[in-house]
């Protein structure tokens, strides 16, 4: 398989990686500053500050180009025979520079040319076609506007009109679905639609919507199509929490579905802002990361019905491969770099294959085998440990390459023949994969050693090295534990803390005085100020008593008291003891009914110390 990399101002290819990579003599050091591959995986094109060149993926050959000059952005079409380019717009001749404009790489002949004012990554394509290529779609002022790619002069073949359009997305695979968006305004809310185009018309009259769903607090959308055309993520977001619990705004998830004609709100299993959404490469389902740290994925079929819950942990990227049959869940960015690798059995179910950590990790990507990860640690996001790593299915690192400066990293497309979809195999031995790795010419970093936690100084004895486990963890969730309710809780009675939980009882000085006022109502109710001033004096004399014989303690009965304490104490401490190493014995239980590939040094460290967490429960004089 052949990775593209631009590295500081020049552009390279990595050939046979992961097995034996080597630079490719063909291309090496190349000025680029933006590679764009063909959807059809046949070319790619290499844009620099005088050019766009065009290249065969398989031969890496030039295969045509473009000599324009000042481009910053380029797409290729659904057929890759079609470009389309953005340049600066020139403040000097102002409409008149046409600077949108699409191409015929065959000819090299502008088909449609327009001015656009400014460029927005997320509006980009700004042309987009159809998967015959015969409608051409661009935003206008409170409009879509539909042009025939071959015949630019003839103007506008069809219009829809929408008063405050803000976006809009064309359907893939052949679907005749126009989906577009409208900011809120005014105390409007906000609303995303679906058309069938096939119904547009020259008056620009909107036909009836086959579904439509409006929202608030939304002042960005994102609008992503499923393969098969038939369903759509809408991923809102908001500069503004309403509830105030994020600092970051808030973003919701929903999903309308063109071949049924409804829309779905889709609720994310966990309270917080959507991570990722993406789509399977073959439209049959889609995974969400989302909810606050540490955060759910799940995946939903075609039709948002949840067929899988992966569980929670430090995540925000999850990636299919191409045959949506392995799936890798990271977590990116400002998290520690979690990475966890799932496989789709037979029956449809998720199993998780293996779990790594990938450090400083930036981008995520399944080569065209399906089976090879690629992660990058690229700049700007991180100046220093540039490099680029190859994962296979089970989690094994099977290369990496350092570089002073990486800009980007990508697999280059193979043709469909080239591979087939394979289920899992056994995992490699680390002696395999460090044969591999010298094979190609490669060292493996080894993981630097685990880093203990912090120890209180109480807990720094000859034989206490770990803190325990925090309270909380962005990593995962802890289960509360199962077991039986007080009897004030069940009651919904709150208790204070350190409280024996015995809320009900009395002491014997206010049962004594409960009793008289008792009996002095069951008089006829006049004793009854006499015996609360009793109870007064009573208590009063109690106190004087009481603070008497403290003082005139004798020093003996003193020692006996702090005696008596000291041994308590000490039995409270044994019995902590205990509740730790019982703890860290159910820890021991499930991670026995893990695979015992899937344990890294530490876990299997833990498991092994079982015999001896026993033996000390029992020195202790408790149970296992």
């Amino acid at each position: 398989m052949k990775v593209f990399v631009r590295h500081g101002d020049t552009a390279s290819i990595y050939d046979g990686f992961p097995a034996a990579p080597a630079v490719s003599e063909s291309f090496k050091a190349l000025p680029g500053n933006k590679v764009e591959v063909a959807p059809d995986g046949k070319t790619f094109a290499v844009l620099t500050i005088q050019s766009i060149t065009i290249y065969d993926c398989a031969t890496e050959q030039q295969v045509g180009g473009l000599p324009l000059s000042g481009c910053i952005a380029i797409a290729f079409s659904p057929s890759g025979a079609l470009m389309q380019t953005f340049e600066k717009p020139d403040k000097e001749k102002g409409n008149a520079h046409k600077n949108l404009k699409l191409w015929d790489l065959a000819t090299g002949e502008v088909l449609l040319q327009l001015f656009q004012k400014s460029f927005s990554k997320d509006s980009w394509p700004a042309i987009q076609l159809t998967a015959e290529e015969d409608l051409a779609f661009v935003a206008g002022p409170n409009a879509v506007n539909v042009y025939n790619p071959r015949d630019f002069p003839a103007g506008i073949q069809k219009k829809l009109h929408i008063k405050g359009l803000g976006g809009f997305a064309v359907a893939p695979a052949g679907a005749p679905h126009l989906a577009i968006y409208v900011p809120e305004l005014k105390g409007s809310p906000g609303f995303v639609a679906i058309y069938d185009h096939t119904q547009l018309g020259k008056g620009g009259e909107a036909p009836t919507a086959i579904c439509r769903r409006s929202f608030f607090r939304a002042s960005e959308v994102k609008l992503t199509w499923g393969a098969a055309g038939g369903g759509l993520l809408v991923e809102t977001s908001s500069d503004t929490d309403a509830t105030n619990k994020s600092y970051y705004g808030e973003t919701k998830l929903h999903f309308l579905s063109a071949a049924r004609g409804v829309s779905d709100c889709l609720v994310a299993l966990k309270e917080g802002p959507v991570h990722c959404a993406t789509w399977a490469p073959d439209g049959s389902a889609f995974a969400v990361v989302a909810g606050f740290m540490p955060a759910q994925t799940v995946i939903f079929d075609a039709k948002c019905k949840q067929v899988a819950d992966l569980g929670a942990g430090a995540h925000n990227l999850v990636r299919f491969n191409r045959w949506a049959r392995f799936l890798a869940v990271a977590g990116f960015g400002n998290l520690p770099g979690d990475l966890v690798l799932f496989e789709k059995n037979s029956d449809s179910q998720w199993k998780q294959l293996a779990a790594t950590r990938v450090n400083n990790g930036v981008t995520m990507e399944w080569g065209p085998d399906g089976r090879h990860l690629l992660t990058a640690t690229l700049t700007p996001r991180l100046r220093i440990d540039n490099a680029m790593y190859c994962y296979r299915h089970d989690g094994t690192l099977v290369a990496q390459q350092p570089f002073t400066e990486l800009l980007e990293a990508i697999w280059l497309p193979a043709g469909q023949e080239a591979f087939e979809d394979r289920p899992s195999s056994p995992r490699a031995s680390a002696k395999a994969a460090a044969a591999q790795a010298a094979a190609s010419g490669m060292v493996l970093k080894q993981p630097p050693p685990k880093a203990s936690g912090y120890v209180p100084p109480g807990r720094r004895t000859a034989g206490g090295t770990s803190a325990g486990e925090p309270d909380f963890s962005a990593a995962y969730e802890r289960h509360a534990r199962v077991g039986k309710a007080s009897a004030a809780a069940a009651a919904g009675k709150t208790l204070i803390p350190g409280s024996s939980g015995t809320a009900g009882a009395l002491s014997k000085s206010a049962a004594r005085r409960a009793k008289k006022k008792a009996n002095a109502e069951a008089s006829g109710g006049g004793g009854g100020e006499e015996a609360d001033a009793d109870a007064s004096a009573e208590a009063v004399t109690s106190g004087v008593v009481a603070l008497t014989m403290n003082d005139t303690a004798a020093p003996s009965a003193k020692s006996e008291q702090a005696a008596a304490a000291g041994g308590a104490s000490a039995a409270a401490d044994a019995a902590k003891r205990i509740r730790n190493l019982q703890k860290k014995l159910r820890q021991v239980q499930e991670l026995k009914e893990k695979p015992a590939g899937s344990l890294d040094a530490g876990q299997q460290a833990k498991v092994a110390s079982e015999a001896s967490l026993i033996a000390e429960i029992s020195s202790l004089g408790g149970t296992a």
